[in-house]
């Protein structure tokens, strides 16, 4: 049972002179984000919160993605539209540059519910997709890292835990850290993760009840229901009690886009404003020619550009979509990219044409069993790349800041290809607490991969084959009284 340490009281008058926006970065765990304190927990989160100095992000203008051939035979043309449809929200924003400075044009919360979805089981393919990719391009879930530990200590005889408790979660605008995420105000309460007392974290407590918008990042669903179901609670309108809710989007829950918060993050990193000493990715040359060069050819070689220099972030980001080799089975055709490369020297802006060369995609979705299990027997949602091979240039920016006995910063650094994000093969799944009863146990929640949106089309169920439908589901997902 979670064992409540403290509840953090009288936020409103602390709080009042910051927004009601915030985002967090995502980067490879510091030496000082434990298990302990509530990190690397080995239950969805693949990387640490870091300071709005420290963000990591892509440093190429477009990004290129594929579907393997597991993905295409488990989810088929369907599986692989609602991808499309995922990246069709990002290639939708406009340039960092010409976003109004609050965001204003962008909506609070981008989730709706399909009820016959919902009834069904189904978590969206497509919403799934959104928050592992903002996830995979440097941005943490807000409401995760609103409030976060930072330390912990047991003092005294019989002992006292103690416990140093910061925000890593940022307004946009204005930089400072911010107890909002999309207009909602959180607390929170120090949480004992298992029994011995030797995990804790901060479990957020969205202030209001649960009928006000709350937990609504796209970004806050990339962990895929892991730790964030467990960890997270919001306040109970009835009685005053904590009950456990879901960051991202829950059973038959979707996104229609991104909300003004998962834009804040990436302008903040992507946008011209966003200064840091980094080199460009292995494989970029300095080129001239059409923007799109063959491997070889005379435009695809010339004077290298990895060198380290201060650059802006890109402003836009686009992603396509490319063939990959295990769906044809032959070798991918390797191309190059042109693009402008902007780098200040000498005081001085200068702009250069590169090349880049690809020579598979930086994006791959795929399927595979995943193991081990949540808990021994529940199977994950997903599993993705993680921030253990991002690139941290903290030496690089640093200069003669930098104090070596107290080591290294977080970051900035530099998001390298290539990303994995696996589907699990094992879904969907049925749960037996009984064995030895005539029974096929229970379908568990959030077992069932679809695509649903808010028409009235039926949705679609995966995995495509062995006659999974959304009839033989109503048979499968018929619950008895009190399961």
């Amino acid at each position: 049972m979670i064992k409540i340490r403290s509840l953090i009281l009288g936020l409103l008058c602390c709080l009042s002179g910051y927004s009601s926006q915030g985002f967090s970065f995502l980067g490879p765990f510091k030496s000082w984000q434990t298990k302990t304190v509530g990190y690397d927990l080995s239950i969805g989160d693949i990387g640490g919160p870091m300071f709005p100095s420290e963000g990591y992000r892509w440093n190429v203008p477009t990004i290129y993605y594929a579907f393997d051939r597991s993905f295409i035979e488990y989810f088929g043309a369907s599986g692989v539209a609602a991808v499309d449809e995922a990246f069709s929200y990002l290639n939708a924003l406009p340039a960092a540059s010409a976003m109004s400075a609050d965001l204003a044009e962008f909506p609070l919360n981008t989730r709706q519910v399909n009820y016959e979805a919902q009834a069904l089981g189904l978590t969206d393919l497509k919403s799934l997709m959104m928050g592992s990719i903002l996830e995979e391009l440097g941005l943490a879930s807000p409401e995760h890292f609103t409030w976060t530990l930072a330390g912990r200590v047991t003092v005294g005889s019989p002992t006292v835990t103690n416990y140093s408790v910061i925000r890593l979660n940022y307004d946009p605008v204005t930089l400072t850290p911010s107890s909002y995420v999309n207009g909602a105000l959180y607390s929170y309460y120090i949480a004992e993760v298992d029994r011995a007392g030797l995990v804790a974290t901060a479990a957020e407590i969205k202030i209001g009840d649960l009928r006000t918008a709350g937990f609504t990042s796209v970004a806050g669903g990339g962990n895929a229901g892991g730790s964030d179901q467990v960890l997270f609670a919001e306040q109970n309108p009835v009685g005053g009690g904590l009950s456990t809710a879901y960051v991202g989007a829950g059973e038959g829950e979707y996104y229609f886009g991104l909300t003004r918060d998962d834009v804040g993050g990436l302008r903040r990193l992507y946008g011209t404003r966003s200064m840091a000493v980094e080199a460009l990715l292995p494989g970029v040359n300095a080129s001239a020619g059409g923007a799109w060069t063959p491997v070889g050819g005379t435009n695809a070689v010339g004077t290298n550009a990895v060198a380290p220099a201060l650059r802006p972030g890109v402003n836009k980001l686009s992603f396509q979509k490319v063939i990959f080799d295990s769906v044809l089975g032959q070798t991918f055709a390797p191309f190059a990219s042109r693009y402008t490369d902007y780098y200040t020297t000498n005081s001085q802006v200068r702009s250069r044409s590169v090349s880049r060369q690809i020579l598979q995609p930086d994006i791959i979705f795929t399927v595979a069993d995943i193991l081990p299990f949540v808990n021994g027997y529940i199977p994950a949602t997903l599993s993705r790349t993680t921030t253990a091979g991002w690139v941290n240039n903290s030496a690089l920016n640093s200069g003669s800041i930098l104090v070596p006995a107290f080591g290294a910063q977080g970051g900035p650094g530099v998001i390298p290809p290539t990303v994995q994000i696996v589907l699990n093969s094992m879904w969907p799944f049925a749960i037996n607490q009984n064995p030895g009863f005539s029974s096929e146990g229970t379908q568990y929640g959030r077992s069932i991969y679809g695509s649903f949106d808010g028409s009235t089309n039926a949705p679609v169920v995966y995995p495509i084959f062995g006659g999974f439908t959304v009839d033989t589901l109503r048979q499968l997902t018929v619950r008895q009284p009190g399961q």
